[in-house]
């Protein structure tokens, strides 16, 4: 039995392609009834799930601030440029999760050697400012809020004179050296909900 989906006309005559009433294209099946009670509240939905990304920006040394996106690796390697700070943003926010980073900071111009771990949160930056000038070495970035134990956050870093990147860390984990003589020319950061 074919209907028409604009009036709801019957047809039983398969060879009609089109409404004789409204000249509507006919479907298959039966005819929409809005006063019938319809809603299937068991029935399952297919929803699309929201694509994850990030927003990396990042500052190299003598190249200026550059923006990045989810798991794209953000600097260079073996090119000795120091990252010199970095800002990661949820694109697009996801209401109950935000984002929580530590970076281990050196201060070139400091004398006495001394370092320090800097915090932010999502989208503030972290490092050096414009015109200022700082050695990162490492960092950590972990999922916070009522949502966090849902999703997961990887990143790796590349180090100044390693061959190699480091492995990928994982929701806080520390990622680098705490050494002044290191520092982290690039890194690469991804976001994920787990299933």
């Amino acid at each position: 039995m074919r209907h028409c989906p604009t009036c709801g006309h019957p047809y039983s005559d398969p060879s009609l392609k089109f409404c004789l009433q409204d000249g509507a294209k006919l479907t298959d099946g039966p005819p929409f009834d809005p006063e019938a009670e319809t809603l299937n509240l068991d029935a399952h939905y297919e929803t699309k799930p929201i694509e994850l990304g990030l927003e990396v920006i990042v500052q190299l040394e003598g190249k200026g601030k550059q923006i990045f996106r989810n798991n794209q690796f953000a600097g260079t390697r073996g090119e000795k440029r120091g990252l010199e700070g970095f800002s990661i943003r949820i694109d697009p926010h996801i209401s109950g999760l935000t984002l929580k980073y530590t970076v281990h900071v050196w201060d070139p111009t400091d004398k006495r050697k001394s370092s320090q771990d800097t915090t932010a949160h999502e989208g503030e930056w972290v490092g050096a400012r414009k015109g200022e000038s700082c050695n990162l070495s490492g960092f950590t970035i972990e999922p916070i809020g009522e949502l966090a134990g849902d999703y997961e956050i990887s990143y790796k870093a590349h180090i100044s004179g390693w061959l190699e990147d480091t492995p990928f860390f994982i929701n806080g984990d520390f990622c680098g050296v705490r050494t002044k003589d290191r520092r982290i020319e690039g890194i690469q950061v991804g976001i994920v909900r787990k299933r």
